[in-house]
C-alpha cells in the first residue's frame, strides 16, 4: 500500500522540529542549523520540496545598508513560517534596522511537529531571537505576527524591568483571543476529545500552501491558550510600560479584534500607535488610534482577513499576482453581481458573495 503525503504528515513527529535545541550558538550558526534540519526532515519524510521553498521556510537575517542601530526581532504565527514575516522585515531593513527571524518549534516541517511541541520551548526560542541582539544593536523592537506578537509580549511581561535595551513592541493582529466562533468549535471539541480519548487533530488536511500549515491539531489550539491566559494573568500585575505599535482588522476570523482594542485603550504610552482597518463608523476619542478603511471597492475588497495585514500586495506568494490562491466560497444563493470578491473569511462574506480570502 502507498503512504499517502496526508499520513507521513500527521501520524509521527520527526522528533527533530518539536523543541528548542539551539542555545548557546551565535545567530549565524542557528540559521545554519535550522536549514539543515529542514533539509533533514525534508529528505527523512520524502515531502519532495524543492530548495527554494525550504529557503522561504527557514529563518533569516537582513542586514540593512545603511544601520540605524536599531534591530527588530520577527516572531511569526501559529501554523505560520518565518516566510510571513518577510515583507514587514524587508520594509525594516530598508529603514536601518538589523533584522532577525526565528522559527517556533513545530513549524516548517510537517504537521505532526506540533503533536508534541511546549509553551515553553516556543518561549525558549523567542528568549533566543532576544539575546542574539546583544550588543549588536543599541535599541531592539519586538515585532510579531498574532501568536509571534503574543509571545513577545509575554517576553516583556515576564521579564519586567530586566529588558535590556527594548525599545518597543510591533504587535500585528496579536492574539489576546481567539475568534469567538473558533473558540466555541475548540471547546465543543475538547469535550468530545474527552468521551473519546486520544483524539488529536481538529482536523487533517494535505498542504497546498507551502508555508503555511493547514492541519489543526488539539496541541496547538492548547498552547495558543495557555500564552493568552498566561498573558492575561500577567497584565494583572502590570502593563507594558513600553510604546506599542499594532496593526488591527475589525473583520479578523481568527483573533479577537476587540479584545486587543480594549488593551489598547488600556495602555497608556502616549508614544504608542494603533491603525485599526473598519468599514465601520468609530469615534475613537484615543488619538493615538487612526482609523482607516478596509474596503477597496474598485478591486472587490470588501475587508482585511487575518493573514493579509503582514503581506504587501507585490507579495509573490500572498500578493495580488501570488502562486497561492485560497479557495473560493460559493453562496448557497446566487448573488446578482456574480463577480469574485476578496475579504476575511467570515459567514457575512461567504453567504453574500463569491469570495476569496485575501491574503
Amino acid at each position: 500500500m502507498e503512504i499517502t503525503e496526508r499520513l507521513i504528515k500527521h501520524v509521527q513527529p520527526t522528533q527533530l522540529n518539536s523543541s528548542f535545541t539551539y542555545d548557546g550558538i551565535s545567530f549565524a550558526a542557528y540559521l545554519s542549523a535550522v536549514s539543515t534540519m529542514l533539509h533533514t526532515v525534508n529528505e527523512k519524510c520524502k515531502l519532495g520540496d524543492c530548495e527554494k521553498t525550504l529557503a522561504y521556510n527557514t529563518p533569516f537575517e537582513i542586514k540593512p545598508k545603511k544601520p540605524n542601530g536599531k534591530g527588530a526581532l520577527l516572531v511569526h504565527g501559529l501554523f505560520d513560517t518565518p516566510f510571513i514575516m518577510r515583507d514587514v522585515g524587508q520594509h525594516l531593513a530598508d529603514q536601518g534596522f538589523l533584522v532577525r527571524s526565528i522559527l517556533l518549534p513545530g513549524h516548517a516541517t510537517i504537521p505532526a511537529d506540533l503533536l508534541t511541541t511546549s509553551v515553553k520551548d516556543w518561549q525558549k526560542a523567542t528568549e533566543f531571537g532576544v539575546k542574539s541582539f546583544a550588543n549588536k544593536v543599541d535599541s531592539l523592537y519586538l515585532v510579531g505576527f498574532s501568536t509571534g506578537a503574543s509571545l513577545e509580549l509575554n517576553y516583556v511581561l515576564e521579564h519586567g524591568t530586566d529588558l535590556d535595551n527594548i525599545a518597543g513592541l510591533i504587535m500585528l493582529c496579536p492574539a489576546f483571543a481567539i475568534n469567538a466562533r473558533k473558540s466555541l468549535f475548540l471547546r465543543l471539541y475538547r469535550m468530545v476529545r474527552w468521551m473519546i480519548k486520544g483524539q488529536k487533530w481538529i482536523f487533517r488536511h494535505e498542504n497546498p500552501d507551502y508555508t503555511k500549515y493547514t492541519s489543526f491539531p488539539v496541541n496547538s489550539a492548547y498552547l495558543v491558550q495557555r500564552v493568552i491566559i498566561e498573558n492575561t494573568l500577567l497584565l494583572k500585575q502590570s502593563d507594558c510600560k513600553l510604546p506599542i505599535f499594532m496593526v488591527l482588522s475589525e473583520d479578523d476570523e481568527t483573533v479577537r479584534a476587540d479584545i486587543a482594542l480594549n488593551f489598547f485603550k488600556q495602555h497608556y504610552n502616549t508614544d504608542s500607535r494603533l491603525i485599526y482597518y473598519s468599514n465601520n463608523m468609530h469615534n475613537f476619542l484615543d488619538s493615538r488610534i487612526k482609523l482607516t478603511p478596509s474596503a477597496v471597492p474598485e478591486k472587490n475588497i470588501l475587508n482585511l482577513s487575518h493573514i493579509s495585514i503582514p503581506n504587501a500586495p507585490s507579495n509573490h506568494h500572498y500578493g495580488v499576482d501570488s502562486d497561492y490562491k485560497e479557495t473560493i466560497s460559493e453562496p448557497k444563493h446566487a448573488a446578482d453581481n456574480n463577480a469574485l470578491h476578496f475579504g476575511a473569511a467570515t459567514p457575512e462574506n461567504e453567504q453574500q458573495y463569491r469570495l476569496q480570502r485575501i491574503t
